[in-house]
């Protein structure tokens, strides 16, 4: 009898044992399994964070763009530049991140209205328009939101290729023989700097900049007075330097 209850408490206790040990296999399977799914939701968070400053911080655009071009300062002096409000055209590649480099390709074309100082001679004529060509590196310096509207700004530095409004006018007084008066520049290249800012939404872009610099030319003047065969010539030689500072806003697409 002794024996026999000897046998089943033998018995039991492995039974409490392996019972025990099965509930330490279960709670390690549920820790595991808890923990499994946490890293798991811990990776979905992660990835889905990713996937939003991705989506955030945009992927490379190539876009070409149109707008007008304001100039100021001296440039817009009739007695000095003269220049109106023109047009302005581009091309431009951005590359992705929020920190990133840019560069474009653009063109200006204001028209000159020197009246004021032109009036002076009693003429009337063109005056044809200033044209610039502009190539620039820029750093891109974006800010990540969490709508789709992106946004960045960007110092900018570049040549540009310049010319010289082509004046032609005629002076002519009552009695006297008319005076043709021609005005043109060969083409000059100068270091320009600028600022720009731009703003994406989908595939429309809005954008702000402003360049400056100072070229240089040399400006022939020809003159003719009369109106036979042969009238009297003559030309000279003049150095100028034009301040040239240009606001442009313009929009476009970007692909």
């Amino acid at each position: 009898m002794k024996k026999e209850n000897t046998t089943v408490v033998l018995i039991l206790v492995l039974l409490s044992m392996v019972s025990v040990q099965a509930q330490n296999s279960d709670r390690r399977i549920l820790a595991s399994t808890a923990f499994s799914a946490d890293r798991t939701n811990e990776d979905t968070v992660v990835l889905a964070v990713l996937d939003q400053e991705t989506s955030e911080i945009g992927k490379s655009i190539f876009s070409i763009y149109g707008g007008l071009a304001f100039p100021m300062g001296d440039f817009a002096d009739k007695n000095n530049g003269g220049a109106k409000r023109g047009l302005t055209a581009g091309l431009q590649y951005v590359t992705r991140g929020k920190i990133g480099g840019i560069l474009n390709l653009s063109y200006t074309a204001n028209p000159c209205d020197p009246s004021e100082s032109l009036s002076l001679f009693g003429g009337q004529g063109t005056y044809g328009y200033w044209h610039s060509l502009g190539a620039f590196l820029g750093l891109k310096i974006g800010i990540v939101n969490s709508t789709s509207v992106d946004f960045y700004a960007a110092p900018l530095l570049g040549m540009n290729i310049s010319s010289t409004p082509q004046i032609k006018y005629v002076v002519e007084h009552p009695g006297d023989e008319p005076t043709t008066v021609k005005m043109h520049t060969t083409q000059n290249s100068v270091l320009t700097y600028g600022l720009m800012s731009e703003i994406y939404y989908g595939h429309i872009i809005l954008g702000i900049r402003y360049i400056a610099y100072k070229p240089k030319f040399i400006v022939e003047t020809e003159i003719e007075t009369g109106s036979g065969p042969n009238p009297p010539f003559y030309s000279f030689m003049t150095n100028i330097e034009q301040s040239t500072s240009v606001l442009l806003l313009y929009a476009g697409l970007g692909f």
